[in-house]
């Protein structure tokens, strides 16, 4: 497109970009509406008109607006909450912007239809998710409905102290006039327990914990939860954030006028909130996702360029611009996306703070591993497993077990190679996963190795070993390729009296298609073999240089969204070495790296049984 052809179109879609929104007059306001103009001429909710006192309320104007209060959250926002804007404005009554609007058409729809209210945000800097969750709760709690108790849960104690100061503020400021309670508007304490505000004359109070403290909300009697930073809620080996959440989730009725909002900013993925929202978009959760673009955020322009300026840029658009224009976005916001990207270092950095799409979002770092658009679309192939079990040891076949620890997504086929790798982790429920991971081992170079079953848990090592060549013979009898430094080192301590450590030469014994490699005894001269896969300083850059091109490529298939996740936190350290973002896990991924560098390099497929089936040579 032409420069001049940008710079006309560019003014029509300032025009069309331009709102009308009026919360006082009901304009471009969420749900059903209908225009009335008696008392005044405004647009109100349709179900307003189905209230009792609605005849009489259209002859007293008090009536009126104390009924619209109640039926109308954008209108209360504009009339009744008076909070102090982020961005250094001076306080004033809330008007909603576009962001805000956004959740206020989930919940109100979900409301409308007497549906329980769940919704989990996403949220980019500086639109107000926080407060306008806030403000709608109190909105519940002081015009829809009494006896709603509140919580508000945060990562920190202080956070939570502080979206209840906010609601505090617009208790001492709201119009007494439009004031439904039986006493004046304030929080007071509510039997001298800190944590807990009492709403005075709507019989409801307000809890205020911090998500380290997970017995802190168990047996209160609460109605609507909002659960603050849920990506910082910190995890530890005896405390996790899913836990927490289940805490408010079981205190919560599954009714009308319930309310579950769980909001943050992005940190990181393979956090619990990463994999909340990764359920809920792929409608497998019970909330409804929400995302606010950064150019959906009304600041997020430069409106003060002037005409040679945005002429300028009209003429110089680089790739990224070129996808925003053609996107619609005006030149004003493209002009403002080019000066703050120039604040940034790294692309990376300012997508994560200013992203597009939630995959920009949850970028966090520069030094990660895998590319977030590979891993993106190595997602589009993962789903829950179709079965969860063990295999017998008494008969050799699956059975379920909804306590087990194997994901089986495929069975065995017939004629089918299987490559079975194990990554081995500790015993205790604070130390690393032991992950066993299957993979089809295709006999058309064109077609892709497709994970088919995955086991996961904490167990002895010698338990662990039995597992995987179980797992192995259900799989047609596959390759066993066992990770094995572990193995080499803990029973001997690692000297020349453990040349391959006890519980791979017992294994060796009664599943014969193990993984073997040559090994060089460099002080002695002589070659010989050992079981198991060593990863050390020579392969371990091999093995994850070729998952880099496989998911680069899309050359594999992935069906365990926790892959993904750890993919997304592998990270190179300054050391040049590799591994998982602290506190996260790369087990899983080191299995999908051993298979796929053994299917890539080394293993060629032959008849179970045969002589020399699986056995490979390498360093």
């Amino acid at each position: 497109m032409k420069t001049e052809e940008i710079i006309l179109l560019n003014g029509l879609r300032r025009c069309v970009a331009k709102e009308n929104y009026d919360p006082v007059r009901g304009i471009d306001c969420c749900g059903r509406r209908v225009h009335v103009t008696r008392p005044s001429d405004v647009f109100i909710p349709e179900i307003m008109t189905c209230d009792p006192n609605y005849e009489k309320a259209l002859f007293d104007l008090a009536l009126w607006r104390r009924l619209r209060c109640r039926y109308d959250f954008e209108y209360w926002c504009a009339t009744c909450a008076f909070i102090k804007p982020k961005n250094g404005h001076r306080p004033a009554y809330c008007r909603p912007n576009r962001g805000q609007r956004n959740v206020i058409e989930v919940l109100e729809s979900q409301r409308a239809a007497g549906y329980p209210m769940r919704i989990i945000v996403l949220k980019a800097r500086q639109w107000g998710c926080s407060t306008i969750l806030q403000l709608y709760i109190a909105w519940l709690q002081t015009c829809v409905s009494t006896g709603l108790n509140a919580l508000v849960c945060a990562h920190t104690l202080d956070i939570s102290k502080n979206i209840r100061g906010m609601y505090s503020r617009v208790l001492k400021l709201y119009p007494e006039e439009l004031w439904c309670g039986t006493e004046k508007p304030r929080m007071t304490p509510y039997e001298s327990a800190d944590a807990i505000r009492s709403i005075a004359g709507r019989d409801c109070t307000l809890v205020t914990v911090s998500a380290n403290n997970a017995d802190a909300v168990r047996g209160i009697d609460i109605s609507l939860a909002h659960m603050s930073e849920v990506a910082y809620w910190r995890s530890t080996p005896t405390f996790s954030p899913s836990a927490v959440a289940q805490s408010v989730y079981g205190t919560v009725p599954l009714c009308a006028n319930s309310l579950i909002a769980l909001e943050s900013t992005a940190n990181g993925v393979g956090n619990f909130f990463h994999r909340e929202w990764l359920r809920c978009r792929g409608s497998r959760g019970d909330k409804v996702p929400v995302f606010v673009p950064w150019h959906e955020i009304e600041s997020y322009r430069t409106d003060a360029a002037t005409a040679d300026e945005l002429l300028a840029l009209a003429s110089s658009l680089d790739e990224e611009e070129s996808e925003l224009w053609h996107y619609g976005l005006c030149l004003e916001q493209i002009y403002w996306h080019r000066k703050r990207r120039l604040e940034f270092d790294d692309v990376r950095r300012f997508h994560a703070e200013f992203p597009a799409n939630d995959t920009e979002a949850f970028e966090c770092t520069t030094t990660k591993v895998f590319d977030p658009r590979h891993i993106n679309a190595l997602r589009a192939s993962c789903l829950p497993c179709a079965k969860v079990g063990a295999i017998s040891e008494s008969t050799g076949k699956f059975v379920f077990d909804a306590a087990g620890h194997l994901n089986l997504w495929l069975h065995p086929q017939k004629r089918h190679s299987y490559v079975v790798s194990v990554d081995v982790g500790g015993r205790s429920p604070s130390a690393d996963w032991s992950v066993i991971a299957v993979m089809t081992r295709p006999d058309d170079k064109e077609e892709k190795p497709e994970l088919v079953a995955q086991w996961r848990g904490h167990v002895d090592h010698d338990i662990l070993a039995d597992t995987a060549a179980r797992i192995a013979a259900y799989y047609n009898d596959a390759l066993l390729v066992i990770e094995s430094n572990t193995f080499e080192t803990e029973t001997y301590g690692g000297t020349a009296d453990n040349p391959n450590g006890f519980i791979l030469a017992r294994l060796a014994m009664r599943y014969p298609n193990l993984y073997t490699r040559r090994y060089f005894d460099r002080s002695s001269g002589e070659t010989s073999r050992r079981y198991g896969f060593h990863t050390n300083a020579s392969t371990k850059p091999m093995l994850i240089g070729n998952l880099i091109a496989t998911v680069r490529e899309g050359a594999y298939i992935e069906h365990d969204s926790m892959a993904c996740d750890e993919m997304a936190t592998y990270e190179q350290r300054p050391n040049g070495s590799y591994g998982a973002e602290a506190p996260n896990h790369d087990d899983i991924l080191m299995t999908r790296a051993i298979a796929l560098y053994v299917i890539a390099t080394e293993y060629t497929p032959a008849a179970p049984g045969k002589e020399g089936y699986g056995q490979t040579e390498s360093w």
